[in-house]
């Protein structure tokens, strides 16, 4: 089972009714009160919803909290979605005041990650930038998720923050 990436696969079992783990019943699942189990899978041993699709995630390709020299760059980073196929990204480099369309790279294929790039004529100063994607099912990155308890699939918008110097 791999949350992000694929990973080693040791075997491979087909049923036709669903198999727990440990992974998918209390490792993987999203625990919480906006999370709710129904009772048939919670007598399985099933503690939170169990994790399935990759939600629309995006990430800037800058260092965390690092610095970028003044003037005219090439910022560039990547937005995916179990769901369905990028359809367009929006960038903000003032923390969510407005927003600008960034242009996509090839290629861009369903449930996969996509590159995109912004022209930004950065000045000094230090900046929170924040990215959100949008699928072709109608999925958008939204401000804020629903707490769980384990931290899983964290999609929502990221403020990422970096210095202009």
């Amino acid at each position: 089972m791999g949350i992000a990436h694929t990973k080693w696969v040791g075997s491979i079992r087909v049923s036709e009714t669903p198999l727990f783990s440990e992974y998918n019943t209390k490792k993987y699942v999203l625990i919480g009160e906006d999370y709710p189990v129904s009772e048939d899978l919670k007598a399985k041993g099933v503690m939170g919803q169990i994790l399935r699709e990759q939600k629309v995630k995006s990430a800037f390709e800058l260092p965390w909290d690092g610095e970028i020299a003044t003037g005219k760059r090439l910022i560039r980073g990547r937005s995916w979605s179990g769901e369905g196929k990028i359809t367009f990204v929006e960038v903000s480099l003032d923390d969510g005041k407005t927003w600008s369309k960034v242009s996509l790279r090839e290629p861009n294929i369903t449930k996969a990650w996509v590159r995109w790039d912004l022209e930004w004529d950065a000045r000094p100063g230090r900046y929170g930038l924040l990215a959100r994607a949008t699928d072709d099912q109608d999925n958008t990155q939204p401000d804020k998720i629903p707490f769980n308890e384990e931290g899983y699939s964290h999609w929502a918008v990221v403020t990422h923050p970096i210095k202009v110097v």
